[in-house]
C-alpha cells in the first residue's frame, strides 16, 4: 500500500507482540522468491493514527537531548525495514527453530511414521536443546518448520515420502522418497529419523544469518546432498553425494557448509576406493584449499587431510583428528574419526569418551551409536556396551545394524549361544563363514576338537586372505594360543594387514600384553614410534601387575 508497510509472515510473527493492527493480505508472489508467501500490511492511515512518544528528558549537552519526539510509526517502519533486510522466507531464527511433524495423505501407517519421527526428534531435543524446539501438531502453536511423512504402498521395498516445509513462508525446502530395501519396518523408521535429523541440521546451518543468503534452488540441492549422506546408511555409493555437493559449491562458492559436506562425501568415496585413487586425491586437495579460504579451522578439511596421509606412521594422520577436535570440540565426525584412531593406539578410555561425545552431538546417528557400542566392547566394558545397545534398541527395535552389533557382542565377548541363535535365525545380512561358525561352536563347547577346528578354519581363512590377520590372531588369543599369536603377528607384513592394530587392544589380547614381546609386535606395526613421539602410552601400560615397564621395553627396541 502507498505510504504503508508490508511484511512477511515471519516478520509479522516478530512484530505482532507490539499489538499493531497488521492485516493479512494473503499470499503474494515476490521478486526473487520462487513461491508465494503470506504477507501482512499496515496501511498509511493506520500508521498515521499511531500515537507519538516523547523521548525522555536528558541533561543539556548529552547526545540524546538532540533527538526529537519519535512516532511509534517511525519505529515500526524501522523495525519492518530491519526485518525485511534480515528476513529470508526460509531463514533460521536466532533461537532454535520450532519443528513439528504431520502425517501426509492420511492413513494409519502415515500416522504411525509421523508419530515415531516426532518421538525420535524428541530424543534429539533432549540432548541438544539448541537444535530445535519441538511442537506437538495438536498444540495450536505455529511451528517454523514442518516435516511431512507419507507412507507409500506397494510390493517389495518399504517406501515413504519425507518433506520439509518452511511454515512461515509456506515454502517447500526439501522432499525425498526414503527407500528401505528388505522390508524391515524399523530400518525404515531409523532411516527417516536420521535423514530428518541430517536435513534439519543442514537447514539450520544454511539458513543462518551469519553468512550470505543462499538461493532457494541451491538450498534445496544442498539439503538433497545432506539426505544423500544419510542414505549411506543403506547404500555405500557416495558418488551421488559428491556430485550434488560439487554443484552446491559451484552455485554458492562462498558457502562454507557446501565445501564441508563435499569433503565428507569425498572422504567416503576415497575410502571406498581403498585410499588409492589419484584423481580423487587431487580433487580432495583442491576442495581442502578452497574450504580453508572460507574457514581455516574447518573440521572436514582437517579430517580429509588426515585421510590423505599414509596409514603409517600413525602419528602422521592421527594428529589431524586431534587438531579437528581441538578446534571443533562438538563435531561428530571429528570425534568419531579420532575415536577410531585412538583404538588403534590402545588409548581405549579416550576412544570411548570421544564415541560417547559423538552420540551426544548426533543422538539420531546410527553410525555414532554403533561406534559407541563397538568401542565399549573392544575396551572390555561389556556391561556398558550392553547398556548402550539396549538404549539404541529402544530407539530402533530390531534394526538390522543393531542386530549385527548384538551378534558381534555375543560372538566375541558375551553369550556365544545367543550369537549362534542370531545366525540360525538369519538375522545378519551376510552369510556366515565357516571360520565364524566354528569359532562360535568352540566358544560354546571349548573341547580340544572344537577348538582345533576353529583354529584350523581361521588359519585357512588367513592363508587365503592375509588381510584377515586380526581375526586369526584374535582366535589364537581367545583360545589361549598366545605363543602362536605372537609368532603370527611378528611374521606378518604390516603393509598387507595394517588394520590388525584395531584388534590388538581387545580383551582377548590381555594375556599377550603381559608378554614383553608384545612391545616388539607393537614396534612392527609402528605403534612404539607413536607412543614415544607423542608421550601418550596405551591404557594397558598403566595396568597394575604388568610384569614390565612399557617405556623401558620400548627403549630396547631403538
Amino acid at each position: 500500500p502507498v505510504g504503508g508497510i508490508c511484511v512477511s509472515g515471519r516478520a509479522y510473527d516478530d512484530l505482532r507482540r507490539l499489538g499493531l493492527p497488521f492485516e493479512s493480505i494473503g499470499k503474494q508472489q515476490l521478486k526473487n522468491i520462487d513461491e508465494p508467501i503470506e504477507v501482512y500490511q499496515l496501511s498509511a492511515e493506520q500508521l498515521a493514527a499511531l500515537p507519538m512518544e516523547e523521548a525522555p528528558a536528558d541533561t543539556p549537552g548529552s547526545r540524546r537531548s538532540l533527538l526529537r519526539p519519535v512516532p511509534i510509526a517511525l519505529a515500526v517502519a524501522a523495525l519492518a525495514l530491519l526485518a525485511l533486510v534480515l528476513w529470508r522466507p526460509w531463514s533460521a531464527a536466532a533461537s532454535p527453530p520450532s519443528v513439528t511433524v504431520v502425517a501426509g495423505g492420511g492413513g494409519a501407517e502415515a500416522q504411525a511414521l509421523a508419530r515415531n519421527l516426532l518421538v525420535q526428534l524428541g530424543s534429539l531435543q533432549a540432548t541438544k536443546a539448541d537444535a530445535l524446539e519441538l511442537v506437538e501438531p495438536e498444540s495450536g502453536t505455529r511451528a517454523d518448520l514442518i516435516f511431512k511423512v507419507e507412507s507409500v504402498g506397494g510390493e517389495g521395498d518399504l517406501r515413504a515420502n519425507l518433506s520439509l516445509v518452511d511454515n512461515r513462508g509456506d515454502t517447500l525446502l526439501w522432499s525425498r522418497e526414503v527407500v528401505q530395501p528388505g522390508g524391515n519396518r524399523t530400518d525404515l523408521r531409523q532411516q527417516i529419523a536420521y535423514s530428518a535429523a541430517r536435513v534439519l541440521g543442514c537447514a539450520t546451518e544454511a539458513l543462518s544469518p551469519l553468512h550470505e543468503p543462499i538461493a532457494l534452488p541451491t538450498l534445496r540441492l544442498y539439503l538433497n546432498g545432506c539426505a544423500d549422506l544419510a542414505d549411506l546408511l543403506v547404500q555405500q555409493d557416495s558418488a551421488i553425494a559428491v556430485a550434488t555437493f560439487r554443484k552446491v559449491t559451484e552455485q554458492a562458492p562462498a558457502f562454507a557448509g557446501g565445501w564441508a559436506k563435499l569433503l565428507l562425501a569425498q572422504i567416503q568415496a576415497f575410502r571406498g576406493a581403498g585410499l588409492n585413487d589419484p584423481a580423487l586425491r587431487r580433487e580432495i586437495e583442491a576442495s581442502i584449499a578452497a574450504a580453508r579460504k572460507l574457514d581455516p579451522d574447518m573440521a572436514e578439511a582437517l579430517l580429509a587431510e588426515g585421510w590423505l596421509q599414509p596409514r603409517r606412521p600413525i602419528a602422521g594422520w592421527l594428529r589431524f583428528s586431534d587438531e579437528a577436535v581441538a578446534k571443533n570440540p562438538d563435531h561428530a565426525e571429528a570425534l568419531g574419526m579420532r575415536s577410531l584412531g585412538l583404538v588403534q593406539v590402545g588409548r581405549m578410555r579416550e576412544a570411548v569418551d570421544d564415541a560417547r561425545r559423538a552420540v551426544g552431538v548426533e543422538p539420531l546417528s546410527p553410525f555414532a551409536r554403533k561406534a559407541l557400542i563397538h568401542r565399549l566392547m573392544d575396551s572390555g566394558a561389556t556391561g556398558a556396551a550392553r547398556n548402550a545397545l539396549r538404549e539404541a534398541e529402544r530407539l530402533w527395535p530390531g534394526a538390522t545394524d543393531l542386530v549385527y552389533s548384538r551378534f558381534v557382542l555375543e560372538y566375541g565377548y558375551g553369550d556365544a549361544g545367543e550369537a549362534w541363535r542370531i545366525l540360525e535365525a538369519g538375522g545378519l545380512n551376510f552369510p556366515p563363514t565357516a571360520a565364524q561358525k566354528s569359532f562360535i561352536e568352540a566358544r560354546i563347547d571349548a573341547s580340544p576338537a572344537k577348538v582345533e577346528r576353529a583354529l584350523a578354519d581361521a588359519r585357512e581363512a588367513f592363508e587365503r586372505d592375509r588381510g584377515t590377520l586380526d581375526d586369526y590372531a584374535q582366535a589364537l588369543a581367545q583360545f589361549g594360543r598366545g605363543e602362536e599369536a605372537i609368532r603370527a603377528l611378528l611374521s606378518a607384513d604390516p603393509r598387507i594387514a595394517p588394520d590388525v592394530v584395531g584388534a590388538l587392544f581387545r580383551p582377548p589380547f590381555e594375556a599377550l600384553h603381559a608378554d614383553p614381546r608384545f612391545m616388539a609386535v607393537a614396534q612392527r606395526f609402528g605403534l612404539v614410534q607413536y607412543w614415544r613421539d607423542s608421550g601418550r602410552w596405551p591404557d594397558f601400560c598403566s595396568r597394575p601387575g604388568l610384569p614390565y615397564d612399557c617405556k623401558a621395553e620400548a627403549a630396547k627396541l631403538r
